[in-house]
């Protein structure tokens, strides 16, 4: 036995007076669709509001917030109300705010030329507090049908890790400093260690064990010098004059 479907037209008619033709069928599948869509979004919602990491959505002209989801309070101290609609350049500090529009603006020239895709810097937040806390972004271009462009963005904490990374910084500064204290010690101590102590008297050289060398054989002993005896002319007329 074959089933039969029927279906009913609907004939409405519009602002300008022309005639719509519509079926049963179809609007109850554009309900159902209509449905399905509310359901993910609200899905969407459900887990961005339970997210750990502060999930957004900025205007992408404006960059004022359009949402945020209450993981914001955890890392900045203001709840997502006192957050929404204000401005991007209102939380970020200044020096990452001119990092953020420069690669935000080169994801924007990417998204117009059909380059779709994330991108992912650092930036610093101002806390309720005073203090400034760190985020890594992941934001990316996002356009639905008959809505404005929008920035999809995701920032995970990372004041830790940077704290981490500055004591690291600060770490290897002043090791580099204590090595450079180390050289100019080793040359002071090379420059003392070649100051001999000699006999004002005799002209001997006091030994590590404090014994008195004769300075030719101090040097002979210490280095690869070999002496030769001859006179000068001074100690000639001293030594030689009736010769």
């Amino acid at each position: 036995m074959t089933e039969s479907r029927f279906s009913v037209i609907i004939f409405k008619k519009s602002a300008d007076n022309r005639i719509q033709c519509f079926t049963d069928i179809g609007v109850k599948m554009k309900e159902k669709i209509e449905d399905r869509v509310a359901l993910h979004e609200e899905r969407y919602r459900a887990l961005a509001d339970q997210s750990v990491d502060s999930v957004w959505v900025l205007d992408a002209e404006t960059l004022e917030f359009i949402y945020i989801s209450p993981s914001t309070h955890e890392i900045r101290g203001y709840t997502r109300e006192e957050t929404v609609g204000k401005n991007a350049g209102d939380i970020i500090v200044p020096d990452s705010y001119q990092t953020t529009v420069e690669v935000l603006e080169q994801a924007r020239q990417d998204y117009r030329k059909g380059v779709k895709k994330s991108y992912k810097f650092e930036v610093g937040l101002f806390h309720k507090d005073g203090s400034t806390v760190w985020v890594e972004v992941t934001a990316k271009f996002v356009e639905e049908k008959g809505e404005p462009l929008k920035i999809v963005g995701i920032s995970k904490n990372i004041t830790e890790r940077k704290s981490i990374e500055k004591e690291r910084e600060e770490l290897v500064e002043r090791l580099e400093e204590a090595l450079a204290d180390k050289v100019w010690l080793m040359e002071e101590i090379k420059m003392l260690e070649s100051i001999l102590p000699i006999c004002s008297g005799c002209r001997r050289i006091r030994h590590d064990d404090d014994t008195w060398w004769p300075l030719e054989k101090y040097i002979e002993e210490h280095s690869e010098s070999k002496f030769s005896y001859s006179i000068c002319p001074d100690c000639s007329d001293i030594y030689y004059k009736d010769m």
